[in-house]
């Protein structure tokens, strides 16, 4: 079974992680459904990039551009 993608309409943790208003959730539509039952999510499309930032590595702020 494949997850799905949705967008947080309201506040939600799932899995020990908290999710904003806006932010992409990705779920098994069984896990999903209660949520999209009371309105705290809905069903959208895949991100084009992770709505998360992923840390910076150590030292990457002083490294140089690429250019």
């Amino acid at each position: 079974m494949m997850a799905r993608h949705y967008t947080v309409l309201s506040p939600v943790e799932h899995d020990g992680e908290r999710y904003e208003v806006g932010q992409a959730i990705a779920l098994l539509e069984d896990a999903a459904a209660a949520l999209v039952a009371i309105g705290a999510i809905e069903q959208g499309t895949a991100p084009a990039a992770d709505v998360r930032k992923p840390k910076a590595s150590p030292g990457a702020a002083d490294a140089d551009p690429v250019r």
